[in-house]
């Protein structure tokens, strides 16, 4: 039996005797869950998927591009539209961005350098819940990352909101709705220990049991006010390479995308991804190479939410991403810069500086700040983090805005 398959006959089984109970949001009043029938409710637990199931067996291992293909210059992912959906639109053109990224496999190693990650499609029962956790930070650039991380391992992990700590509840109810948060409570557990614990433990195989083992404590560790986040991430993100289990896919490899194009995941470590994306130029046909996927000229859209990096090696993080830049830089809304301060008027003033020390425009052009004051600003630990968009207007282009070099054939390989 997979390890998957068997965690969730063994979840289905302890969620007979352990009831969740009506969890109480900060400002949000979530009812009891209707419990029904345990055992009539049991075929749908043994056909159900995990939290977040995405794993190598969703990934396409066609070679799509050759491993040393890689355009001269890269346009910034930020400095697009976006279309309909909420995604960039890709006109044909080579791209890049960074951006965070969380761990969504806990209790296995973070990315190692020499680690390849293809694309698959975000998957599992909590899916829609992630999606809308990582749609939201875009909005709340006041919650830290490492919460966000924290309220994403309490899903893997089927915490119970009641369990968790006051300020991640908070971030939940910040970026879920009632409903969503309501379906999160529904398929969690409790602490659960005991004689029945113990007995599926020992019956379990070692690799399911580890999975559970680490669950089961992550749920202690929520559920203990005194615990941090240090502690947390040790459980999540296993230190030192992993023992390599799986094939070999190296650092860099270039995955065909379902929207048209080529995407590659270039993560430094597990909260940190760089992105880069080919589209291009033309439709090629080659007879050499049929299980190539040929694209249109016309522009797709990218959603970086609804894609997750995932590593061959099984023993390695499979990684989510967000559409939230990393510290100044492009963003959406135009160059950014962002900076800590003791103050307001201290952060503000920095990334005031950050941004236009930062933007280079062409000449003839200048630069020009965007609104009257910084915005967002957040409280950041001690002091405050603020920042601050800036534009170049005039004849010419910022330089770090200009079209790159677009390659109108397929590579040689």
């Amino acid at each position: 039996m997979k390890i998957a398959s068997y965690v969730t006959l063994f979840l289905a089984v302890i969620s007979t005797v352990c009831v969740p109970s009506g969890a109480q949001i900060p400002h949000i009043k979530i009812p009891r869950i209707p419990l029904g029938n345990h055992s009539a409710d049991l075929p749908f637990h043994l056909t159900g998927e995990g939290p977040i199931s995405t794993s190598f067996a969703d990934t396409d291992k066609t070679v799509a591009l050759p491993d040393d293909f890689a355009p001269k210059t890269y346009k910034s992912l930020f400095s697009l539209s976006t279309g309909p959906q909420g995604g960039f639109l890709l006109p044909p053109g080579a791209y890049e961005t960074e951006v965070e990224s969380f761990c969504l496999h806990a209790g296995t190693h973070g990315p190692s350098g020499g680690d390849g990650y293809l694309y698959a499609p975000l998957k599992g029962s909590k899916a829609a819940i992630i999606h809308s956790i990582l749609r939201g930070i875009a909005q709340h650039r006041e919650i830290p990352q490492s919460q966000v991380q924290t309220l994403i391992w309490a899903i893997e992990a089927r915490a119970r909101l009641e369990d968790l700590p006051p300020a991640i509840q908070l971030v939940a109810a910040k970026l879920l709705t009632k409903k969503e948060l309501l379906d999160l409570d529904g398929g969690a557990l409790g602490l659960v220990s005991g004689p029945l614990w113990e007995k599926a433990l020992e019956s379990a195989p070692p690799e399911a049991r580890k999975l559970l083992e680490t669950q089961a404590e992550i749920r202690r560790k929520l559920a203990d006010a005194n615990s941090t986040f240090a502690e947390l991430e040790r459980l999540a993100v296993l230190s030192g390479p992993p023992e390599h289990n799986g094939i070999t896919i190296p650092r860099g490899r270039w995955s065909s995308h379902p929207g048209g194009f080529f995407v590659r995941y270039l993560p430094e470590g597990y909260t940190k991804m760089k992105i880069q994306i080919y589209v291009p130029g033309e439709h090629a046909q080659r007879s050499d190479q049929p299980s190539l996927t040929t694209v249109s000229l016309s522009t797709v859209e990218f959603d970086p939410i609804q894609d997750v990096a995932v590593p061959a090696d099984t023993g390695a993080q499979r990684l989510g991403l967000s559409d939230v830049p990393l510290s100044s830089g492009d963003g959406r809304q135009g160059h950014y810069g962002q900076a800590d301060g003791s103050t307001y008027k201290e952060a503000c003033e920095k990334a005031t500086s950050e941004c236009t020390s930062s933007l280079n425009c062409a000449a003839g052009s200048k630069i020009q700040l965007v609104g009257k004051t910084c915005d967002p600003c957040w409280v950041s630990g001690p002091g405050m983090t603020c920042q601050r968009v800036c534009k170049c207007v005039g004849n010419g282009p910022p330089v770090s805005q200009l079209e790159p070099r677009v390659l109108d054939v397929w590579p040689n390989f």
